[in-house]
């Protein structure tokens, strides 16, 4: 009769994997390929999650593994961007690219009108010299109607009474709704349950 790990067993033993019980004394690549990669959307994720598994991590070991092509920044699971190490990006990347490539497929016909040549031309362009993410992202930065792509869908918000709301949440509910302005939501959240609001 085997023994079954109590709860307690099957947390130590998923932490352990995740080399956070403990620092480890691997080198960035490696731990990088014992995790399978680290999230990445935001570039300073990976550096901060390689320096609460690592002994005496520094910002420089993973530059230098990023300059050096050991690890990769790239679009892998779920579709976003993580850090792996080039050997996993190799071996994953095939298998994840079908995935990717369904996952355009509502958008296919507007993508086959492309001009992929000029598209090529300028990412190459773009991509030539580092950037940092604020700068790729802010440059020439201009708002492009690209509502001839996707069909309209409803989106229903639900947000809790007596919760802090940051600034962020009330934008977001705006750009999809100008009418909900931060005034017109705060007087509908003060607005008692069942009570009639003219939001």
């Amino acid at each position: 009769m085997s023994d079954t790990l109590s709860l307690r067993a099957l947390n130590r033993a998923m932490l352990a994997r995740q080399l956070l019980l403990e620092p480890s004394s691997l080198s960035p690549r490696v731990a990088l390929e014992r995790v399978a990669g680290l999230q990445a959307q935001w570039p300073k994720l990976p550096f901060m999650g390689l320096w609460t598994r690592l002994a005496n991590f520094k910002r420089e070991d993973l530059a230098d593994a990023l300059r050096r092509r050991q690890a990769v920044r790239a679009t892998m699971m779920r579709g976003t961007i993580h850090v792996v190490s080039a050997k996993d990006y190799i071996a994953m990347r095939g298998p994840i690219q079908a995935v990717l490539t369904r996952g355009v497929s509502p958008v296919k016909e507007h993508v086959a009108r492309l001009d992929t040549a000029a598209v090529l031309a300028a990412a190459r362009k773009l991509f030539a010299a580092p950037h940092t993410f604020d700068e790729v992202r802010d440059a020439n930065l201009r708002a492009i109607d690209a509502r001839h792509l996707f069909a309209v869908n409803l989106t229903k918000l639900a947000i809790r009474r007596g919760r802090f709301l940051r600034s962020f949440v009330y934008d977001f509910i705006e750009t999809f709704a100008s009418p909900l302005t931060r005034a017109v939501v705060e007087e509908a959240l003060a607005t008692a349950p069942g009570e009639a609001s003219e939001a």
